[in-house]
């Protein structure tokens, strides 16, 4: 029970002392014979210390934004370029066929060369193609042909008043070949008497450079003329079958021409019918 007492006591004086209205001289009454303690400073109660504001913290300066990365381009897709087309081959050239060789030399009756003379040249293992030359100053021709024969080959051209040769159903080979071409000096003309309905079949004759002569033949090209048609009828084409037929009374005058060379004027009469 003292000790309930004595702790009251305490409490009381602590009391006491806070609110500051019991005087330290006044009596207590005696609770026990043992004397209260002293009371402490350190029961004295002091006014607790207005605590000081907290300083605000000084803002921290906000951090410089880094600047935002710039993007990184994108590059454009560069086009990839077509595929060049592959370029079509070249057709393999067709074999080239094996030529041969015709060549000579083609000169007047008195051994000067002649320039300008064509030659022809035909073979059957290539029907409907002639094979031609000319001949150049020097005389010479060349003919390079596939064909290793000739069924034909002659002087199809000349200059005018030379003579050409004709050399048909030949079978000439491959190799030289030299010709003459005489120059037409004169041709014989035409006189002669008929009457009305008769045909007259003639032959005229050539003189050449060479001093020399010959009735023209089968394939001696020639060209009859008459001046008055209605009178005289003149035909043919060669050498061979050249003719006249009277088709009314009167004269006409004739002219033959020969690779060139025209004919002395020759004369034809034309009688009536008995």
């Amino acid at each position: 029970m003292r000790s309930m007492m004595k702790v009251c006591v305490v409490a009381l004086s602590v009391m006491v002392g806070a609110c500051g209205s019991v005087s330290p001289t006044s009596p207590t009454a005696a609770v026990s014979p043992n004397p209260a303690p002293a009371p402490t400073a350190a029961a004295s109660l002091s006014p607790a210390p207005t605590p000081s504001p907290d300083p605000a913290p000084s803002p921290s300066p906000s951090p410089a934004p880094s600047p935002a990365p710039l993007p990184t381009p994108t590059p454009s897709p560069v086009p990839k370029p077509s595929p060049s087309p592959s370029p079509t081959p070249a057709p393999s050239p067709a074999p080239q066929p094996t030529l041969y060789k015709y060549f000579g030399s083609i000169k007047d009756g008195l051994g000067v060369p002649v320039q300008g003379v064509m030659v022809h040249g035909y073979s059957n293992a290539y029907p409907g193609i002639w094979y031609s030359a000319t001949t150049d100053s020097r005389g010479y021709y060349e003919l390079n042909v596939p064909a290793d024969r000739l069924s034909q080959f002659r002087v199809a051209s000349t200059p005018k008043t030379y003579e050409g040769d004709g050399s048909y159903g030949v079978d000439v080979s491959p190799g030289q070949r030299d010709f003459v071409s005489r120059k037409v000096v004169s041709v014989s003309g035409l006189t002669y008497q008929l009457t009305v309905g008769n045909r007259h079949e003639y032959r005229p004759s050539a003189r050449f450079d060479d001093g020399t002569s010959r009735l023209l033949g089968g394939h001696d090209p020639v060209q009859p003329t008459a001046s008055d048609a209605t009178i005289l009828r003149v035909g043919g084409t060669d050498g061979s079958s050249l003719y006249i037929e009277g088709l009314a009374p009167g004269n006409v005058t004739t002219v033959i021409s020969f690779w060139g060379t025209n004919s002395e004027i020759g004369t034809v009469t034309v009688l009536a019918a008995r």
